[in-house]
């Protein structure tokens, strides 16, 4: 359980021992830092809504690899496939990206690449749990198309229940974003009705929801009834990922000090053991002007390669890292997550005492994150330095 309180110093001390587990990690250098007062590109200028963490942690007897999931994605095979295999002992559950309603709203359809026997084939074998995640293309009028009548959310239902029974799943992740303000109420009806119809099959349910630090504070929580859904969800995901978009200013997907005012509004609602932090393993890279590229680790490393001028930044207060490379117009700036990002903000997960992680997406990813998220979510103690010389 949750405490609330008010106190800037209980978010500070979160975000203190997120930077303090990377102490243990290297490579990790500070650098001058562009300072900023306007909320819109500072997360620190805003006012947090302060929930403190817990004092005992309720996922404590789950391993690592049981609190850890990633999402699976159809249109990067050859990376995703090569993640798999190689961190197989590292993800306990897998949510592929492989369904999506129709347009009309009538039912669910197949993207390309999905149902691929090979991924099937390592999580059978690994004994990975799947949850194919159903999307709607972030198109709130298919889901209202959907939410429609009780009776076109009966059978949206029906659908979902036939997916998740198939012999290869152990339940369904619905993602379905951009929800409506006007069908809140009604999506929260179409989760309470499709919890209980996997249940009565053994199956579970999982829901992927925007991030918010405030009642009303984004176009996610207008659309959204966090404490309905995280009352009948076994599972729920909150993408603490995007606050800088590829289209807006530069900066950190996932600011550390954000990410816990996140978990402070979104985990006073939803059960911490049924709250999942979902955390971004990519990064965007901005030109001087227009919108961002979104890249993986591995394609920032490649940008770095044979440039002889290039500038690697860390943000203490951030918890990222930044490179600026180029010169005038083709100046670029690219916000990126590795190893010891991805550390910073799986220790809040486990200051919380959250359920664990989703990770969007992998392949392509700093590979030494896998054994970051070891060392945060599994408890791992540092190593002893032996008696004083």
């Amino acid at each position: 359980m949750l405490r609330r309180g008010s106190t800037a110093a209980a978010a500070g001390r979160v975000i203190a021992l997120a930077l303090c587990a990377l102490t243990a990690m290297a490579g990790v250098a500070s650098a001058d830092e562009p300072t900023s007062t306007d909320p819109a590109t500072d997360p620190a200028a805003a006012d947090p809504a302060v929930v403190n963490p817990v004092d005992s942690d309720p996922a404590a007897a789950a391993s690592a690899r049981e609190r850890t999931t990633a999402w699976i994605v159809p249109w990067d095979r050859t990376n995703v496939l090569a993640s798999l295999r190689d961190h197989a002992s590292s993800v306990g559950r897998i949510s592929p990206f492989w369904f999506v309603l129709r347009a009309d709203g009538r039912g669910i359809v197949a993207r390309s690449g999905s149902m691929d026997p090979e991924v099937l084939g390592i999580a059978e074998v690994e004994g990975m749990t799947v949850l194919p995640t159903v999307g709607n293309e972030f198109d709130a009028r298919r889901l209202s198309r959907v939410l429609a009548t009780p009776a076109s959310r009966t059978r949206h239902v029906a659908q979902l229940v036939a997916l998740a029974s198939r012999p290869q799943f152990a339940g369904v992740d619905l993602d379905y974003e951009n929800i409506a303000p006007r069908d809140r109420v009604r999506f929260a009806a179409l989760v309470h009705e499709a919890a209980a119809r996997l249940h009565e099959r053994g199956l579970e349910l999982s829901v992927t929801v925007g991030a918010s630090t405030k009642f009303m504070g984004s176009t996610y929580d207008r659309g959204t009834d966090y404490a309905t859904i995280g009352a009948d969800a076994d599972e729920v995901r909150v993408m603490a990922y995007d606050y800088h978009w590829s289209c807006g200013r530069p900066g950190p997907t996932a600011p550390v000090d954000w990410v816990v005012r996140v978990v402070d509004y979104v985990g006073a609602l939803v059960p911490a053991d049924k709250l999942a932090l979902g955390l971004p393993l990519y990064g965007y890279d901005w030109p001087v002007h227009g919108c961002a590229t979104a890249r993986t680790w591995a394609q920032t490393q490649a940008l770095l390669r044979g440039r002889a001028v290039a500038r690697v930044s860390w943000s203490p207060q951030w918890a990222t890292r930044h490179l600026s490379y180029g010169f005038g117009r083709r100046a670029r700036v690219s916000w990126f997550e590795d190893a010891e990002s991805t550390a910073a903000k799986a220790h809040v997960a486990e200051e919380y005492g959250l359920r664990g992680v989703a990770l969007w997406r992998t392949g392509g990813e700093d590979p030494a994150t896998w054994d970051a998220l070891e060392q945060e979510l599994g408890q791992v103690a540092p190593p002893d330095p032996g008696p004083e010389a």
